[in-house]
């Protein structure tokens, strides 16, 4: 779950917990620590990211872009990090040894009905 009370810098984890300690991108406007840690690997989503209207008002806001850049950086693997792209794709669901246990039971009733 994200965060509420501090985001992280999407490149070295670094947490921060005010607005005033990032450094945003001018051209997508993703959150960072540094300007260094702006310019190292994110030109990737920076071009997706251009193309919506970003808000970065709040440290929640923050903390849940970080989330959906991690959905973006898993979609880009296959081009950026071919080997990584198979080592994810071997994760499993595991949901028939779940199925009818308390585990998804639970699972069910606090995180998502699936």
């Amino acid at each position: 779950r994200p965060k509420t009370s501090g985001a992280c810098c999407l490149q070295c984890s670094l947490e921060l917990y005010e607005l005033s300690s990032f450094h945003f991108c001018p051209l997508c406007h993703l959150h960072f620590c540094s300007a260094k840690c702006c310019s190292l690997h994110h030109i990737s989503e920076c071009a997706e990211m251009q193309k919506l209207s970003i808000n970065t008002e709040s440290l929640e806001s923050l903390s849940k872009l970080t989330v959906a850049i991690l959905v973006l950086r898993c979609l880009f693997l296959p081009q950026t990090a071919p080997q990584d792209w198979i080592r994810l794709r071997l994760l499993q669901d595991h949901v028939e040894e779940r199925k009818d246990t308390k585990l998804q039971q639970l699972c069910q009733d606090f995180l998502v009905n699936y």
